[in-house]
């Protein structure tokens, strides 16, 4: 968990940007070929996982997660 959580939070961090950036918008596909539905993203659902990750992590590594949150932070100022 020390290592797997702020590796998952940069990733959506990276996802966050991705989005940001307008690519993938002409590509709301709703259903997949194999009938499976596609999950649409937006920045608010990628926060709050974020938020809740870091506050999994908060209670073993709480000098890490401050980091995290002023990352956090950081990339949502990015937006």
């Amino acid at each position: 968990m020390k290592h797997t959580l702020p590796a998952l939070i940069f990733s959506l961090f990276k996802l966050s940007a991705h989005l940001e950036s307008g690519m993938g918008l002409d590509q709301q596909i709703e259903a997949t070929e194999d009938g499976m539905q596609l999950v649409k993203v937006d920045q608010v659902k990628i926060f709050k996982v974020v938020n809740e990750l870091i506050a999994a992590l908060q209670e073993h590594q709480p000098e890490q997660s401050m980091k995290l949150y002023l990352q956090a932070c950081q990339a949502v100022n990015r937006l």
